[in-house]
């Protein structure tokens, strides 16, 4: 009950004292007040601001380090250094995105998976994951992912033998990706998500990581081509590819000539998909070069009878020898061995819906005339050029004319802002944050305490004692009076603690 008492009173006692000073020492307080209160905001900002900074990559090789580096300064990036461990931190916001811009210019080169792992806290890692690093790597690697625009959320399965869970037994990876409507992974994005999996784990090849969509069609990994050659779907997407990349070439030049909405092209590529590989060689006898020669001298058996004459001699002696001669020669040979492109074009059918030329007349009437012989002709050309398009190998083009209101040009489809965009406002709400906590701290501190010195300063002026009347000068005495009265009024209605205060004071003084 003591303490209960003692309370009240302290509380009290001090805020009389408070009361008690004088303007200039309350002044000083509430400077005071400010200063420490900006302090305190310095160093909160400092402490998140150091908490805001996560680990991009640690324990890289020489090369990597000074590399990435050099990325980051030209990337205008702040990050922090750390020589000894050749670890390097960048605010957190910038992780996500930072890796994938890496994993473009192939960096890091030496897969460090293993510090990811290093850098989370030993009692979070052990009761997160149980000891086993592949978690820790495939939740960052998650995370990582999904910061590309197309990706709305991804799953990467690491996979490992039952009797090892350590990083150095990872034969393969899985990737799982959740993509927006209408907005495929394009090949550079689908090479950076393989690079960024494989050098995040010591013992992965790039050539084993696998990436699915949520469909559980493959966008990647060994059997993409095999897979684009046996199966129907996947030659025909790859098809109608190439027919929408020739239309947009198309369409894009023609636009640019006569004007937006006036043309419609239609594009039919027919494809050879089959795999042709011819080996040929070929020889060259003019230009043949003496490898080798040998000569071969050999006696003949004496097959003549012991009379013969003397002057036989010679010439039975001369037809004992025979001799021989071989010569090898070096002749030039050319070997080659050609593979032809699979999916290269074979035929290609155009076909354009020209729209009727809009004329408007002197008095304002609209109408519709067909364009000339001339500048269809001119579409015609410009799309042939555009395309390479070959008569020797059947590639047609028809050109018809079309009434304005019956040709019905598609519009492109509108891009698409996934919901997790917003997150893009933090920053801003962080701005946001600040500025609202300064303007609470002066509407509720700064305010009140200025408030309450003006009126005492006002209060306390209005207390001393009236000239006298033989040293009065004659300057509105009533006036004066009367603004004093309103003054006086209109303070005490819009701080009534402070005058209250005030008279309590002046009662104590008496």
């Amino acid at each position: 009950m003591a303490d209960e008492q003692r309370h009240p009173s302290l509380l009290s006692n001090l805020k009389e004292r408070f009361m008690q000073w004088t303007t200039k020492r309350k002044a000083l307080f509430g400077g005071l007040l400010i200063i420490v209160a900006l302090a305190l905001l310095i160093v909160l900002h400092t402490l998140i601001d150091d908490d805001e900074y996560r680990l991009l990559y640690a324990n890289l090789i020489t090369e990597d380090y000074l590399a990435i580096s050099n990325f980051l300064k030209l990337s205008d990036i702040n990050f922090k250094e750390n020589p000894a461990q050749r670890s390097i931190y960048i605010p957190a916001d910038s992780v996500d995105l930072t890796r994938l811009e890496l994993a473009k210019q192939k960096l890091p080169s030496f897969n460090n998976g293993n510090d990811l792992v290093g850098s989370q806290p030993l009692a979070t890692f052990q009761s997160l994951t149980g000891g086993d690093p592949r978690i820790v790597i495939q939740h960052e690697l998650s995370r990582t992912l999904s910061a590309l625009d197309q990706i709305r959320s991804a799953r990467v399965h690491l996979e490992s033998a039952p009797e090892d869970s350590s990083l150095n037994s990872i034969p393969g990876a899985t990737v799982l990706l959740s993509l927006a409507p209408g907005r495929p992974l394009t090949a550079d994005q689908l090479q950076t998500v393989i690079h960024l999996v494989a050098t995040s784990v010591t013992s992965l090849e790039s050539s084993n990581v696998r990436v699915f969509d949520s469909s559980g069609n493959l966008l990647s990994g060994k059997s993409r081509l095999r897979d684009a050659l046996l199966f129907p779907d996947s030659t025909l997407s790859y098809q109608t590819s190439v027919e929408r990349n020739l239309e947009r070439k198309a369409q894009d030049l023609v636009d640019a000539m006569i004007g937006k909405g006036q043309t419609l092209i239609k594009i039919s590529a027919s494809l050879d998909f089959s795999r042709n590989e011819t080996t040929s060689e070929s020889y060259d006898p003019d230009d043949a070069v003496v490898k080798s020669e040998q000569i071969e001298r050999q006696p003949l058996p004496d097959a003549g009878s012991e009379d013969l004459s003397s002057q036989n001699a010679g010439s039975r002696y001369r037809s004992s020898v025979t001799t021989s001669s071989k010569v090898d020669y070096e002749i030039s040979k050319t070997t080659s061995k050609t593979i032809n492109p699979v999916g290269a074009l074979k035929q290609i059918s155009v076909t354009i819906l020209v729209a009727d030329e809009k004329r408007i007349g002197g008095d304002g009437t609209v109408s519709f005339q067909p364009r000339s012989d001339e500048e269809l002709e001119a579409i015609r050309s410009l799309v042939a050029g555009v395309l390479s398009l070959k008569p020797e190998r059947g590639d047609i083009i028809n050109l018809r004319r079309m009434p304005a209101d019956r040709l019905n040009v598609p519009q492109s489809p509108a891009k698409i802002s996934p919901l997790y965009e917003i997150f893009d406002l933090i920053p801003v709400g962080k701005i946001i944050l600040i500025l609202s906590i300064f303007l609470l701290f002066y509407l509720l501190l700064l305010k009140p305490i200025i408030g309450l010195l003006r009126a005492e300063m006002d209060l306390t002026g209005s207390d001393s004692p009236p000239p006298e009347e033989g040293n009065s000068v004659d300057h509105g005495p009533d006036r004066q009076e009367e603004d004093i009265a309103v003054k006086l009024k209109n303070e005490v209605h819009s701080n009534p603690l402070a005058a209250a205060h005030i008279i309590k004071r002046w009662i104590q003084e008496a």
